[in-house]
């Protein structure tokens, strides 16, 4: 009940007249931190969301701003962000303009793939994992454009716009499905292409209901991962330049 009292007033915040993206980027309980990309779950119970925050700040002082933020309505686990893929549209103007719309019923969803998933990979098998990589690395090297990577990386019908790697043993991913993909059926083909070198948590996500995922693209995120591959060094995707970027994970707390 709290929690979706919050969100009812950010969105009566967002659905005012006079709100444009100005104001709304100035939303005070935001403070110095711009907020880029949210995605909660359709059960209710987790929400993703990606910000960019000053290059000053610290792991403990995002953390006490992000409870200051979520007023003790759910528990968040916040990492930082070394590297990303796909996150050349995100910015917090675009954000602010979807929030807007999306307070205003005008929110597109996704727009490359009929399902999102998200799924945080914790690697187990570290020695696995570096060999997976590498051997995917290798085929999508001998792409010639961007446009063949997603048939030599994914099964048919999967994709993904979107990767977060989060030190030597997290990455999380916002990966595209088919229409209808279960839990289970999901778990199976991300099973396959990580070689069972990492523990899988998925969630799936209500685009209707996400904020700035409609400029997201799977286009782009070919881009950095053919970079990547043809990289001599195979490191450090593109990152958001010049500000540090955080991701955290709400998990949201029921209460009377």
């Amino acid at each position: 009940e709290g929690w979706d009292n919050m969100t009812h007033e950010w969105m009566e915040y967002f659905r005012a007249p006079d709100t444009n993206i100005d104001k709304a980027l100035q939303y005070p309980s935001m403070e110095s931190n711009e907020c880029i990309s949210t995605c909660p779950d359709t059960k209710g119970v987790m929400t993703f969301c990606l910000w960019k925050v000053p290059i000053t700040m610290t792991m403990t002082g995002f953390q006490d701003f992000i409870d200051r933020f979520t007023r003790g309505y759910a528990t968040s686990k916040c990492y930082a962000v070394d590297a990303a893929m796909g996150n050349q549209n995100l910015d917090p103007r675009g954000y602010a303009r979807s929030v807007i719309n999306s307070a205003n019923g005008r929110n597109p969803g996704y727009l490359d793939a009929p399902m999102l998933w998200f799924v945080h990979h914790h690697v187990t098998d570290a020695e696995g994992w570096a060999k997976t990589m590498d051997n995917l690395a290798t085929k999508i090297s001998k792409c010639e454009n961007p446009s063949d990577v997603k048939g030599v990386e994914f099964e048919e019908g999967y994709g993904c716009p979107f990767s977060l790697m989060l030190g030597e043993k997290d990455v999380v991913c916002l990966w595209s499905a088919p229409e209808g993909t279960t839990r289970e059926k999901f778990l199976e083909a991300v099973g396959r292409f990580t070689n069972g070198a990492t523990l899988d948590i998925p969630y799936e996500i209500n685009d209707e209901y996400s904020w700035n995922v409609a400029n997201l693209a799977e286009d782009n995120y070919s881009i950095d991962v053919l970079k990547w591959a043809k990289s001599t060094k195979r490191m450090n995707m593109k990152t958001i330049a010049g500000v540090g970027a955080v991701a955290y994970q709400n998990i949201n707390i029921t209460t009377q």
